[in-house]
């Protein structure tokens, strides 16, 4: 719904209170995709309504991929488990993007994940 009515600010409140609500639910746990288990399935939809936000959104690939790391962001401030997973997803993005996408927000975001 929030991309239909172009609500970004919504959709970042929205990813913020599930992923503190994840966060809450496995404090302290570092959630991996390759694990069994709630987390891991949590976090997959997660990442997939994140993904399916900005891909959906945007006219360029660099808005799309902009959409994408701040949502991605959201989630790891909120569910500090969930950062390796982030980092990743973006990593892999980045080797697949072109150097001109890549260095608007992607490797920019990436730096500062692993900053942290």
């Amino acid at each position: 719904m929030c991309r239909l009515r172009g609500d970004g600010a919504g959709f970042q409140a929205w990813v913020r209170k599930t992923a503190a609500g994840f966060d809450a639910r496995w404090p302290g746990r570092t959630v991996r995709l390759n694990a069994e288990g709630e987390a891991s399935a949590a976090l997959a939809v997660l990442a997939n309504a994140c993904f399916v936000f900005a891909w959906t959104g945007g006219e360029s690939v660099s808005e799309r991929i902009a959409a994408l790391c701040e949502a991605l962001v959201v989630v790891a401030d909120a569910w500090p488990g969930s950062v390796g997973f982030v980092i990743s997803c973006l990593d892999v993005l980045a080797q697949q993007a072109t150097v001109e996408v890549a260095s608007k927000t992607l490797l920019p975001t990436l730096l500062e994940l692993c900053a942290k």
